[in-house]
């Protein structure tokens, strides 16, 4: 759980190339969004995990469950009904683990939303556990102008910034202590086996040297950052397609060597105004999540 940008899909690869997992992206945008049901490596060939598992019908049978979930959450009535009602929750996690072409025992969902969550933990089916990943805000803003320029992510951007931060705070705290781990960005990058080796003590397997040579595995992810997924490709020696990038990011990926390289851009990015505006805005949150300067 974490806000987009934070580093979601390389942690997702990084623990789907563990030999017990799976990361398949952000399975619960796929269902909200069919423009989302395209598997990032194979495009519009045919995917041996994504066509092979669902179809429109049943991602739409999903979405409409949810929404009626999210619908119920709404009012008194609603959530007295959710009692009775019966939702699809978990349903596509059960797609997935039937596949007969795919042997795991540990699926990876990175979709950055507390709903979602709350709908497939409904089904007790399955053992959940969370990671809460939280990076420098000052990061994520930088990287939001990077992509979609200063004037859609200018400073009231920021308050959307704390709007959504603080709910995945509050979210944390009711999971047990036995389900989730905290853990910052910038510290997986700089000592990823000492963070590595705490998520999959917390999943109850071993650490293993190929979660390290992430960008050696195919990932079948739908969603999820596009330029991790071209490292992906660098990697198994297929071809990149970098043109969709925007220029600072197109040059900065295609220099970026292979494996976890820390992205701290926003230190030249960011001007003194806007550091400025930060402060007075995000500081203090800055600093709950583990960045206190």
């Amino acid at each position: 759980m974490c806000i987009s940008h934070s580093g979601s899909t390389v942690l997702g690869n990084i623990i789907g190339s563990h030999t017990r997992a799976i990361h398949l992206g952000q399975i619960g945008t796929a269902c909200m969004r069919k423009d989302r049901r395209v598997c990032h490596v194979c495009q519009e060939n045919e995917c041996p995990v994504w066509d092979k598992t669902f179809n429109d019908e049943f991602l739409d049978g999903i979405n409409a469950s949810y929404q009626q979930y999210q619908l119920d959450q709404l009012s008194l009535i609603g959530r007295l009904k959710s009692v009775f009602r019966q939702y699809r929750s978990a349903e596509v996690y059960s797609k997935v683990f039937d596949n007969p072409m795919l042997d795991f025992d540990i699926m990876v969902d990175s979709t950055k939303s507390i709903p979602w969550s709350r709908f497939n933990a409904l089904n007790r089916d399955y053992e959940y556990f969370y990671l809460f990943l939280y990076r420098d805000l000052r990061a994520i803003w930088a990287s939001k102008q990077r992509k979609f320029g200063k004037e859609r992510h200018g400073e009231s951007y920021l308050k959307t910034l704390k709007a959504w931060v603080h709910p995945i705070i509050k979210f944390s705290q009711t999971i047990p202590e036995t389900h989730k781990l905290s853990l910052n960005y910038e510290a997986l990058i700089k000592e990823p086996r000492i963070h590595l080796s705490r998520i999959t003590d917390l999943l109850g397997v071993g650490f293993e040297n190929t979660m390290m040579d992430y960008e050696l595995k195919v990932h079948h992810i739908s969603s999820g950052n596009q330029t991790v997924t071209e490292q992906n490709k660098k990697g198994l020696g297929l071809k990149q397609n970098l043109t969709n990038l925007e220029v600072g990011n197109r040059d900065f990926y295609a220099k970026k060597a292979s494996g976890l390289v820390l992205d701290e851009r926003w230190k030249s990015e960011l001007s003194d105004a806007d550091l400025h505006t930060f402060d007075v805005l995000l500081k203090e949150t800055n600093a709950k999540i583990g960045y206190p300067d």
